[in-house]
């Protein structure tokens, strides 16, 4: 009897996944714990209170817990299905004869080849080679295979994630705080819904993920990523900062921007910020917004739009900019 319940007691200790936890039905002390019911999609009203809480460079490890991998990738309910991927393509310790052909050799830099095109996923070059399958969760990860994994409505705080690949993810509702993720793959994973604190992700390839309706408190630095394709609709971000990301084909309509909003040098081609709100000031300092949507868009403070190329942008009363539309929208009008 008492070797049934010590035996029952460690298998639910130590149940490990392959990436995330389905803490749905694990319980964690501290970090990765269930965040409980929330209400889908959050329509952002009102000021977001800032927390006191600062990044951590110092991460306590997690005890490990135990695996639940769902294989069926998972599909971004805002846009069309993703292909196929092939199964050659989903094992990083292969090498894949196609990754040439999306990115070039020895590549470090998400925004390589950055487009809405769907590659293979886990086979940039910038991710460590092999990567190896995540036996635990540990406060810093690098060079873990974490995808093709569904966890809803869980806590996730203080984690380095570096040189990983968490693609094709399904993570509605969760709550992520203290999260930094650098040199990663993040293609096509589904984090509608989710509330971010403290949030930093830097040079990971995100294109085509979904954020819509996430809130973004305190700060969220989201700069060098590869955002192409992406949903943030109906999101809300306080003091964020998107320099030198490619956000091509992105959609930002009717967000909410609090705080002060930065896309200095960004690549915005055909982005959509229809509807969009941008309380504090704003820096589309050297950003490329041709053919974007800014019909409807709301600035209600100031708006460095020095060096921002314009030319075919929808502007904010429904005008089509000229060609050679530089720092301003030049119309015939």
């Amino acid at each position: 009897m008492l070797t049934t319940k010590i035996s029952h007691f460690l298998a639910f200790t130590f149940v490990s996944i392959t990436g995330f936890t389905a803490c749905k039905s694990v319980s964690f002390t501290g970090q990765g714990s269930p965040s409980g019911k929330a209400t889908a999609h959050p329509t952002p009203k009102g000021p977001v209170v800032p927390s006191s809480s600062p990044i951590m460079e110092t991460l306590t490890p997690v005890l490990p817990v135990t695996p639940v991998v769902t294989q069926t990738p998972i599909q971004n309910p805002t846009q069309n299905p993703l292909p196929n991927i092939p199964a050659t393509a989903q094992d990083p310790t292969q090498s894949s004869p196609t990754t040439q052909a999306y990115y070039p050799s020895n590549s470090k830099s998400a925004l390589d080849s950055c487009s809405t095109a769907q590659p293979p996923i886990c086979t940039h070059p910038m991710l460590t080679s092999p990567l190896q399958k995540a036996g635990s969760i540990r406060a810093s990860i690098v060079g873990a295979q974490m995808s093709s994994t569904t966890v809803d409505q869980c806590q996730w705080t203080s984690y380095s994630i570096a040189s990983s690949c968490l693609s094709s993810n399904t993570m509605v509702q969760a709550h992520w705080t203290n999260i930094k993720i650098d040199g990663s793959e993040m293609i096509g994973s589904n984090l509608s819904s989710g509330r971010f604190t403290n949030f930093r992700m830097n040079n990971t390839d995100a294109r085509l993920s979904n954020f819509s309706h996430s809130i973004f408190s305190t700060a969220a630095t989201l700069e060098a990523n590869c955002l192409a394709g992406a949903n943030l609709t109906n999101a809300q971000f306080e003091n964020s900062s998107f320099n030198g990301s490619n956000a091509q084909n992105a959609n930002l309509s009717a967000t909410d921007f609090q705080g002060q909003t930065q896309f200095k040098s960004a690549k915005l081609g055909s982005a959509t910020f229809a509807g969009a709100i941008f309380h504090g000031a704003t820096y589309f300092t050297n950003s490329d917004l041709r053919k974007a949507n800014l019909k409807d868009a709301r600035f209600e403070n100031s708006v460095d739009w020095t060096g921002a190329q314009l030319s075919g942008a929808i502007w904010i009363d429904g005008t089509v900019c000229n060609e050679g539309s530089i720092g301003s929208c030049a119309t015939d009008h």
